[in-house]
């Protein structure tokens, strides 16, 4: 039976997340800090691990994914396989993300990632290279040059984006953060496109505020604001709270606030968690826009640890686009059990979306075995993860 709409969308996106929530580990963060590799890291051991993500749904294409990752000295290598079912019914490759991450000292690093696509005839074709170095300071500051080229129709590389990005600790509770995008200017050279900028700073109330502007070259060569945002982060105890506010510009050229997210986190009795995400916007599913600020979203998980068993519930609730003065209501569910063991962990995810009728419906279940590998000597830790 074919699925309703909001069941279709949760199950394209829990495959979307088992497919790709690895490629955060292969992808180059846009933050000049996070693009540094510790000292510490780079004298560990060796160390490898593997693992293979299955996926299958009712109107779902199987997919299966296989990682890797090696740590040698100051080499990090981190490799993934994606394949999906071919017209014969048969695993076939899809694509692979190959990522290697160089301490080359104590102030430098270097990170290379090549993404390759496969054809109809598996032969494999590189797409994209990105090549990233960065350097620190002993006072924190440091620089970050990132250079992604993209495949042309002939299969050669182009550059496509050049990013540099510099961070500066201006007083010890503040970090000015630049990050500049440029494009080819067709004469061999590169032209600036976009910049953001961001302030932290960090408040005598032990709170931290974050300012960040997002500007765009004009007709005339004028950096102009198109975007700016706000974010408080408060801590009270065991309960932290981030506020953060986004605005843009409008019709008349001015900017004015769209967007508003509230989170709130707070540590449970049990050493679990709870946390709250209330998502403000002046866009109301079905709704014509006033220019004000409505609650469309509230995001909620509770975590609980008992006895080596940890238990998260979360829920999504949303506004209906047929009804949207009605409020909130609850549109899906995710129930995930980790049981943890000396040298295994069992996590089993439950995805469930309501129905037309209000009724909670089973989508997804998420089912994952890790078992750490024992002994001094490098060897493969196996995790394998299949999804109904």
């Amino acid at each position: 039976m074919p699925l309703s709409h909001p069941q279709h969308h949760l199950v394209l996106r829990t495959r979307q997340i088992l497919l790709y929530s690895a490629a955060f580990a292969f992808s180059c963060c846009g933050h000049v800090v996070c693009a540094q590799v510790s000292n510490a890291q780079a004298n560990k051991a060796s160390e490898s691990s593997q693992s293979t993500t299955e996926f299958k749904a009712d109107n779902v294409s199987p997919s299966r994914t296989t990682e890797s990752h090696a740590t040698i000295g100051n080499r990090q290598v981190d490799n993934q396989h994606i394949e999906r079912i071919g017209p014969n019914g048969d695993y076939q490759p899809y694509s692979d993300t190959e990522k290697e991450t160089i301490q080359e000292n104590s102030t430098t690093t270097r990170v290379v990632v090549r993404t390759y696509i496969w054809d109809a005839d598996r032969r494999r074709h590189l797409v994209r290279l990105t090549q990233e170095e960065s350097q620190s300071s002993s006072n924190g500051d440091s620089h970050l040059v990132r250079m992604t080229s993209n495949s042309d129709a002939n299969g050669n590389l182009q550059v496509a984006l050049r990013e540099v990005a510099d961070a500066t600790n201006t007083s010890p509770n503040t970090q000015q953060v630049q990050t500049t995008t440029y494009t080819p200017d067709g004469a061999g050279g590169f032209r600036p496109n976009l910049q953001i900028r961001q302030l932290q700073t960090r408040k005598a109330d032990q709170s931290t505020e974050v300012k960040k502007t997002t500007l765009q070259l004009d007709g005339n060569g004028k950096w102009t604001i198109i975007e700016s945002g706000q974010s408080t982060i408060t801590q009270d105890g065991k309960t932290r709270v981030t506020d953060e506010r986004i605005s843009r510009i409008d019709a008349n050229g001015k900017l004015s606030e769209v967007a508003r997210t509230i989170a709130k986190q707070t540590e449970n009795a049990d050493g679990g968690q709870s946390s709250t995400t209330e998502t403000y916007s002046v866009d109301t599913p079905g709704a014509a826009g006033d220019g004000a600020l409505h609650l469309i979203r509230r995001d909620t998980s509770v975590e609980r640890d008992n006895s080596g068993q940890k238990t998260t519930e979360q829920s999504v609730e949303e506004r209906d686009p047929g009804n949207p003065s009605s409020g909130l209501r609850t549109t899906s569910e995710t129930t995930e059990v980790v049981q943890s063991g000396p040298n295994s962990k069992q996590k089993r995810r439950t995805f469930l979306v309501r129905d037309a009728n209000g009724t909670f419906n089973v989508v997804g279940v998420e089912a994952r075995t890790i078992t750490l590998a024992p002994g001094k000597q490098p060897q493969p830790a196996t995790e394998s993860k299949t999804v109904r």
